[in-house]
């Protein structure tokens, strides 16, 4: 293992930790903490650490970035306090403007060889855990999705800035994110989640050749994009569904007061609040709807199947 510290330069300055296994391609990274308030993809990214740090490659060379967004990450707030800037918006950064923008730089030099972008983020705590790609435009992705056992793969809008995105747009990289359901407060992790994703990515490393091993097949379900469904009227709102729930259209999902809220499509529940007092215009749930296509091998051709 080689361990090295690339310092931005400020008052304080502050360092970025990098890990690295092996050499020559292929090459996959792991970045987490992004976000300094979604530790439980740095969680995770330690634990890979710990585990390729005993384990023997057995081909090309992994990286890991745990703590892409340190200062964010100390006082487990989303954006860094030197400068309020989201750093998943600004990729591919520089070096003339604030020190988010240099340390997202840093990360965009440290992933220039590479061939695969594994980035880990936290939802709210309420969504289902899922894989974010835009995988309509770059279905070549899917040959590396396609072995990860998580269940739901979202098609991204591809909102560019974001390190993922600007990756597999600029560099043809095949770049993606997991999604993790944050915990209940600072800090907190929702531990069932965070083992089933480094099993996951175990099994990646297994399936890809990196690591010796049986691996899991049982690729994602496709979905398309998030829908955010906001209220019409305000008061308590109680919830009849759960977060992914499969359900059919003209299905009660809840009521505010007397009002039904009903499923207008066929679809599955992507997060939904616990009982609420909400005002016009909140959101109370979102909902992902099942693509016709489904790639069946593991080459992400799109075969039609319904």
């Amino acid at each position: 293992m080689n361990i090295r510290k690339l310092v931005v330069e400020d008052n304080p300055s502050f360092e970025q930790e990098v890990y690295e296994f092996g050499e020559n391609h292929p090459k996959l990274m792991i970045t987490a903490g992004i976000h300094g308030d979604e530790v439980a993809g740095i969680a995770i990214a330690y634990e890979m650490i710990e585990l390729l740090n005993n384990t023997e490659l057995k081909k090309g060379s992994i990286k890991i970035m745990p703590k892409c967004n340190p200062v964010a990450t100390r006082v487990f707030n989303r954006t860094s306090f030197y400068d309020d800037v989201d750093m998943n918006r600004i990729f591919p950064g520089n070096e003339i403007e604030g020190p988010t923008y240099k340390a997202a730089k840093n990360v965009w030099n440290e992933a220039s060889d590479m061939d695969i972008i594994i980035d880990l983020h936290c939802a709210n705590q309420y969504s289902i855990p899922y894989i974010l790609s835009v995988y309509d435009e770059f279905p070549e992705v899917l040959s590396v999705i396609n072995h990860l056992p998580l269940k739901n793969l979202v098609q991204s809008s591809g909102l560019r800035g974001q390190f993922f995105v600007e990756s597999i747009y600029q560099r043809k990289q095949k770049s993606f994110i997991i999604e993790l359901p944050s915990g209940s407060s600072k800090g907190a992790i929702k531990n069932t989640y965070v083992f089933e994703c480094i099993d996951a990515l175990k099994s990646l490393f297994i399936a890809l050749g990196f690591i010796e091993g049986e691996a899991i097949y049982n690729p994602p379900i496709y979905y398309g994009e998030i829908f955010d469904v906001k209220t019409s009227n305000s008061g308590l709102f109680k919830p009849i569904k759960s977060s992914g729930d499969e359900v059919k259209k003209g299905e009660l999902i809840g009521k505010i007061g007397n009002t039904e809220i009903i499923a207008n499509i066929d679809s599955k529940i992507h997060f939904i609040i616990p009982d609420s007092y909400v005002y016009k215009g909140d959101s109370i749930y979102s909902y992902i709807v099942r693509k016709e296509t489904q790639a069946l091998n593991l080459g992400g051709n799109h075969d039609k199947t319904n």
